[in-house]
């Protein structure tokens, strides 16, 4: 850029001065706005800018609006000076300082340009939507008074203004001709999701429809739990449905269920499963026995309501959807598993109650209580009439490998032999470290040796003439002497095992203390 004929200092700068100017346009409209204000102090009128530069004027003005220069934007507009004519309010360079001035809310600048006849309209109404973007509630009352159209892009400064809670903004715009029906009554759902109570209440009443987007804005305020909002948008004709009442559930509200139930239009005007599946999923027993009393069946997609809650392990929900006609046998019958690997003693009794089979799946239910250590729910199983010899006695054998005392105690006072499968419970619990469980249980299998024997000689004393007592103590007792010399040898055979144990491990040590002896060396 060269500037000739004279130094350039703004305390003495003088047009006159200026003979050529050449360069980029942007870098002179720069450097002659950064002088304009020192224009505006010189006696009246100041002079105009030189002819061969008049042709810049859009881009000083561009330039002037941008930095917010106010006295240098209405100097170059000044319609005394001749210099103006080169500002057409065509040029794209004015539409662009209209929109820069707008987004700065500079109030003085957008008056002016519009005042030159600059439309407020170009760039399809990007001016106004820049300034309710922004905020400038001054700027939008300006470009809305001067015509600027509030539908352009389909009301998308109606959408965003809603969107952002700027309720007077959204006031202005309605009062305007803003189309608060626009985008399928997308402004209405925005206003719903960000809780903008007073600018729903607006466009409700500017006639926005309450069930924009399939109910989108009433599905939205049941999501957020938010009761003054639902209950405004079903005073202005807004339906609800089964998304609705979901969310509602989902938000734990049982007040607000409640007013959505009550204000359907019809009994059954919409499914009840899916709320009925999420308040059994989730355990609230209040709000399933509103939806049951509200007409949801419990028999619905298989009774899903109940396997739901089975899983869950919700006793009570459970036990209300039995009793309003869930099918006990869904999923196969394997709600009764479920509710035994759960734990919840309450659910399988019901279960059982409601006529599901306690031996279902060779009596697996059982199997898998003993294996996990559900006590409660082995006895409970038990009193049903579960058959704890079932595979071997394979309940007593997975909880004596697991542990479970008590589950085992439980598994042999019903009966369940120790001595099934060459007795592999006590193997199992021995293999798993359980040496106590693992002794309790080879005493339950001398126990029952014992007991056989004496049965077996009972029933033959009554065959022999004379000496059948005698003969019947004397093999008692001889099998007693053998109880007592199997656990003698058990023991011995025990101290005998850990003796060599020890033995070997001893030297082990003094080989490794060798060996670090030796390295040592």
């Amino acid at each position: 850029m060269a500037i000739h004929a004279g130094s350039y200092q703004a305390n003495d700068v003088s047009w006159s001065q200026v003979t050529t100017i050449s360069g980029p346009k942007r870098n002179i409209a720069q450097i002659l706005v950064s002088h304009l204000p020192v224009l505006t102090l010189f006696p009246s009128p100041c002079s105009p800018l030189p002819p061969t530069t008049r042709t810049q004027v859009p881009h000083l003005l561009q330039e002037a609006a941008s930095a917010c220069h106010v006295s240098t934007t209405r100097w170059l507009l000044d319609p005394q000076l001749p210099h103006s004519a080169g500002a057409s309010p065509r040029h794209p360079n004015c539409a662009a300082a209209l929109l820069t001035a707008a987004t700065a809310g500079c109030l003085p600048i957008c008056s002016a340009l519009l005042a030159h006849g600059v439309s407020r309209n170009t760039h399809n109404g990007e001016s106004l939507f820049s300034a309710v973007e922004q905020g400038h509630v001054h700027v939008v009352e300006l470009l809305l008074r001067t015509g600027a159209n509030p539908r352009a892009q389909g009301s998308r400064c109606l959408v965003h203004a809603a969107s952002a809670g700027h309720e007077q903004l959204v006031v202005m715009l309605l009062a305007a001709g803003a189309n608060p029906r626009a985008q399928s009554g997308k402004v209405l759902v925005e206003a719903a999701t960000h809780k903008h109570v007073a600018i729903v209440r607006a466009l409700l009443e500017a006639g926005a429809p309450a069930d924009a987007c399939y109910g989108a804005a009433l599905c939205t305020a049941s999501d957020a739990g938010d009761l003054e909002l639902v209950q405004l948008l079903l005073s202005h004709g807004a339906r609800p449905n089964s998304k609705a009442l979901t969310y509602a559930v989902s938000a734990g509200n049982e007040e607000l269920l409640g007013v959505l139930l009550l204000a359907r239009a019809q009994p059954f005007s919409f499914d009840l499963c899916d709320p009925l599946n999420k308040a059994a999923s989730r355990g609230s027993l209040p709000m399933v026995r509103k939806l049951l009393e509200a007409g949801a069946k419990s028999t619905e997609r298989g009774s899903l309501a109940l396997q739901l809650a089975v899983e869950g392990g919700h006793e009570h929900v459970a036990r209300a959807l039995l009793a309003a006609g869930a099918d006990p046998m869904a999923s196969y019958g394997q709600l009764l598993l479920v509710a035994a690997r759960k734990g919840s003693s309450g659910t399988v009794s019901a279960l059982l109650a409601a006529g599901v089979p306690v031996g279902a799946f060779n009596h697996t239910a059982l199997q898998d209580a003993s294996r996990l250590g559900h006590v409660a729910v082995v006895r409970v199983l038990l009193a049903a009439g579960a058959d704890p010899r079932v595979n071997g006695s394979l309940a007593l054998a997975d909880a004596s490998h697991r542990g479970h005392v008590a589950v085992v105690l439980e598994l042999l006072a019903a009966g369940a032999d120790p001595r099934a499968r060459g007795g592999w419970a006590a193997k199992s619990a021995e293999f798993a470290g359980h040496w106590g469980l693992a002794e309790r249980l080879r005493e339950a299998v001398e126990k029952l040796d014992v007991e056989e024997g004496r049965d077996k000689v009972a029933a033959g004393s009554g065959e022999g003439v004379g000496g059948g007592v005698e003969v019947a103590g004397e093999e008692v007792e001889d099998l007693a002497r053998r109880a007592e010399e199997f656990r003698a040898s058990r023991r011995k055979r025990n101290a005998v095992g850990w003796t060599a144990a020890m033995g070997w491990l001893k030297g082990l040590v003094s080989a490794v203390r060798g060996l670090i002896k030796q390295d040592g060396k």
